[in-house]
């Protein structure tokens, strides 16, 4: 027991180093932090614990932020399998890595995919999960642009477009000035908190604007 604690309270100094590296942009020293902390939530918890699947998220958004992309996949499809063992009725963990895993397959050109994984956190959320509307319309902007991205200019990305940016925004689409600020929002303009999105990817620029902790 004595031992458990004691490796408990260097997993807790060990997460605020690696918080407090981020926060200096020392991404690569951050993610052999985290990578460590992975192995140690294997060792205590075991290696199907939904604490090693929210472990390998974390690892997953550093390795997105800085370009990995295939590393921080590999890591999303690990946890999201552990986290939908872990709660197959649904959990914000699950959602967190099914929207990071789609943004991730997004960039990766896998349109068809990363919209399956999106439209499977909005089931969630939409479920049993109580979900703010921000929430859910952060995702539905998400499967909105990768449908636009697979050629889907039609109704169905239209409409979804619209009803997240009314609930984002809160801006009449019955206006032509609502029309263009959503038209704005589809280009990846700058938005609401003034925030540029990544250029390239509209998603990780909602996300970066509309502070939604999942």
């Amino acid at each position: 027991k004595a031992a458990l604690m004691e490796a408990e309270m260097l997993t807790n100094k060990a997460e605020k180093q690696a918080e407090e590296l981020t926060a200096r942009a020392h991404y690569v020293d951050a993610i052999i932090l985290r990578d460590a902390l992975l192995e140690i939530a294997h060792i205590l918890r075991g290696s199907d614990h939904p604490d090693v699947g929210t472990r390998l998220v974390e690892l997953a958004e550093l390795c997105n932020f800085i370009g990995w992309y295939k590393e921080a996949k590999d890591h999303l499809v690990k946890a999201v399998a552990i986290l939908q063992q872990a709660y197959p009725q649904g959990h914000r963990d699950t959602v967190k890595a099914l929207v990071l895993r789609g943004q991730v397959k997004h960039t990766l050109a896998e349109l068809q995919s990363a919209r399956n994984d999106l439209e499977s956190a909005l089931a969630i959320l939409g479920g049993n999960l109580p979900a703010k509307a921000t929430e859910q319309a952060l995702v539905k902007v998400q499967i909105a642009v990768v449908l636009a991205d697979m050629g889907h200019h039609d109704d169905e990305s239209e409409v979804l477009f619209d009803e997240a940016v009314r609930v984002l925004l809160g801006v009449d689409q019955s206006s032509s000035e609502g029309r263009g600020k959503s038209q704005s929002a589809l280009r990846g303009d700058k938005i609401a908190s003034g925030q540029p999105p990544v250029p390239g990817h509209i998603s990780h620029g909602y996300s970066a604007s509309f502070d939604v902790a999942w």
